[in-house]
């Protein structure tokens, strides 16, 4: 396995008082700014847990953009006005690799692009990863066409995600919601209730799940729910990080959060 060179950091100086040699900045192969939103309680433990497999291979820089907590198609979008300042919030001297935004919905109300261009505004030509456009590609890695989704979502915002994925050539064989608008709210779903969600948007052709949302803490649980259901199972969380990491060339396989990880390298 070819793995990518550690990072060097020739922009870190020593002190022109004493002789040593700088140690090198956290993130030896990956530094990873991620954008999270002010209300979200979920998407920096679960990275954190993630990247932790990496041991000290991946670094994880937080901004927090605000929001308000009401997941609607009107307040998600609202996010953008805020996505530059965010940005910038993760200065040029941590030397990123990549940057995340953290939102499914958020990312599809406000649009991909707009997302890219306005934390590039901040980044010129920095990787952008989203939790959508990571589960897309994720989906596309196991060639699976037919997927089910499970989201904390109102039924508004469930079409959303839906008309999405249906443009990137997927077919949605169920898609449930829990109807929730709050990050804390979404947070607390048990994995059991997403499994029974799960398992009533699942047909005979359905080849994958996605989880939507990163408020969602299932990163964890992902092993066991493709064990019980026979499929890949894609959370938002993990497609992201999947998806940045791709974006940098770190190839080195992540244990213990589901198989889209283990198939780096």
């Amino acid at each position: 396995m070819n793995q990518i060179n550690a990072k060097t950091d020739d922009t870190v100086c020593p002190s022109p008082t004493r002789n040593y040699t700088p140690n090198r900045l956290p993130g030896t192969r990956a530094r990873i700014g991620l954008i999270v939103l002010s209300s979200d309680p979920s998407s920096e433990p679960e990275w954190r847990d993630m990247a932790q497999a990496g041991g000290t291979d991946i670094a994880i820089h937080i901004s927090r953009i605000q929001y308000n907590s009401n997941c609607t198609p009107e307040d998600l979008r609202a996010m953008a006005s805020d996505m530059t300042r965010a940005a910038a919030m993760l200065p040029q001297s941590l030397q990123l690799d990549a940057i995340a935004y953290s939102c499914t919905s958020g990312t599809v109300a406000i649009g991909h692009q707009e997302v890219v261009d306005r934390i590039q505004a901040a980044h010129p030509g920095i990787p952008v990863a989203t939790p959508i456009s990571g589960a897309a590609g994720a989906l596309k890695h196991f060639g699976a066409s037919n997927v089910a989704v499970v989201t904390p979502y109102t039924d508004l915002v469930n079409d959303t995600i839906q008309a999405y994925l249906e443009n990137e050539g997927l077919n949605i064989t169920g898609i449930n919601g829990f109807s929730l608008t709050r990050d804390v709210d979404m947070a607390c779903v048990p994995v059991e209730a997403i499994l029974e969600a799960a398992q009533e948007s699942i047909t005979s052709e359905t080849e994958a799940l996605f989880l939507s949302c990163t408020a969602l803490i299932v990163v964890k649980d992902i092993p066991w729910l493709e064990e019980k259901l026979g499929m890949p199972v894609i959370s938002s969380n993990q497609a992201m990080l999947w998806e940045t990491l791709k974006s940098v060339g770190y190839d080195k396989p992540l244990s213990g959060f589901g198989r889209i990880l283990e198939s780096l390298g």
